[in-house]
């Protein structure tokens, strides 16, 4: 497993977060939807 530090994880968060962002999606909802605290979702 890639170290959340690496330059690979930032890169694919960055990109869910920019898709999710465009969406329209908050963090909140998204958590909603998975059975997932909001926290979870900002980690």
């Amino acid at each position: 497993m890639s170290s959340i530090y690496s330059k690979e994880y930032q890169q694919i968060i960055h990109a869910l977060k920019t898709i999710r962002i465009k969406q329209g999606i908050t963090q909140q909802t998204l958590a909603k939807s998975l059975g997932r605290p909001q926290s979870f979702i900002a980690k």
